[in-house]
């Protein structure tokens, strides 16, 4: 009788262990990983983002011409003055556009500021495009460094400008 109390309270201890155990882990792996906030992101993407002056764009601009120039600010923002040269693909709408394909174009991209245009640069980069540089400053640094050469107007791609439709009211066929 007394090796089967032995046995039975060998095996409560044995269980309290093994379910001490198991809740440690369980525990351990119900950890929520914390998002990044946007701050973290522009942060990072600036961090790994390769920089060119405005300066050195505009003279690589005058000296080459195999390369794209990317502004992923939105089609207003561009339509009121954009880069000479530049195809605008908003950054929302970067990742699914077929506009750029080729992985080892040189690629330059730009925005308002920094912000926009590193987020757009490091989405490029994940999706294993091998040049991709962000021309420091932005669109703000293009424009104080050279307000004389902005272009305005959509692009000259032989594309029409989108024309605004209004819906019409009524439901069915109405």
């Amino acid at each position: 009788m007394r090796n089967n109390r032995k046995s039975i309270l060998f095996s409560g201890r044995s269980l309290i262990i093994l379910s001490s155990i198991l809740l440690v882990m369980l525990a351990g792996c119900n950890r929520s990983v914390k998002p990044e906030s946007l701050d973290e992101m522009i942060a990072k993407a600036l961090a790994s983002a390769d920089l060119i002056s405005v300066d050195d764009f505009k003279h690589l601009s005058e000296h080459h011409e195999n390369f794209v120039l990317i502004d992923c600010r939105e089609a207003d923002e561009y339509t009121e003055g954009h880069i000479p040269g530049s195809m605008n693909i908003p950054r929302g709408t970067l990742e699914f556009s077929n506009r750029i394909s080729n992985r080892r174009d040189f690629i330059f991209i730009y925005a308002d500021n920094n912000e926009r245009g590193a987020l757009a640069a490091a989405s490029l980069k994940k999706l294993k495009y091998k040049h991709v540089s962000l021309i420091d400053g932005g669109m703000e640094g293009w424009l104080n460094s050279y307000p004389e050469l902005i272009e305005t107007g959509p692009e000259a791609t032989g594309q029409a400008a989108p024309v605004e439709v209004e819906e019409e009211s009524g439901g069915c066929g109405g």
